[in-house]
């Protein structure tokens, strides 16, 4: 069922470094994000990472790899500003935004990841937006960001069909109540 509700609630969030699509497993999360992604093209780098990515280094990698810039030639040892201030100078400036979409965020749970993260929503490139879909609040500063205004959050009773979008779906399904 198209949802040009959540799908404008994604566009008008583009003013914002964060936004947290934050509710649980089935409540369409990933549908919502990937045909978002699919209308903005190549301005999406998805991720969407395995336990086993949940580790600074392979983090590092996979983030490297989405944004299609260089490998990381800083050491593993390198503090995670160095790597953002790196990344955000292999980012082009342009003027159209870049969007971070991460789908199954809450697997990342490594300070050092959740780090990383905190420092590319506060630090990172005046034109990247990162979007976090996860089925509970991730381990950042969440209060921080809401009071300098900048995340923008879809949650449960957000994402939940409208009255006229369930009856869409019936009428598909060819159910009548």
């Amino acid at each position: 069922v198209p949802r040009p509700r959540l799908l404008a609630a994604l566009d008008n969030a583009m003013d914002v470094s964060l936004v947290l699509l934050s509710a649980g497993p089935g409540a369409g999360k990933t549908v919502l994000l990937a045909e978002w992604a699919q209308r903005r093209g190549d301005q999406v780098a998805w991720l969407c990472p395995a336990p086993d990515d949940n580790e600074p280094g392979r983090f590092r990698a996979l983030l490297t790899s989405a944004l299609r810039v260089p490998p990381d030639p800083l050491s593993s040892q390198a503090s995670v500003i160095d790597f953002v201030h790196w990344l955000r100078g292999q980012l082009l400036d342009g003027e159209a935004p870049l969007v971070l979409a991460i789908d199954d965020a809450q697997v990342l749970t490594d300070p050092q990841v959740v780090d990383l993260l905190d420092k590319l929503v506060c630090c990172g490139h005046p034109q990247l937006h990162v979007v976090l879909a996860t089925r509970h609040d991730p381990p950042l500063p969440l209060h921080r960001y809401r009071l300098a205004g900048q995340v923008r959050e879809l949650r449960t009773p957000d994402l939940a069909m409208t009255t006229g979008e369930l009856l869409e779906v019936l009428r598909a399904h060819h159910v009548t109540l």
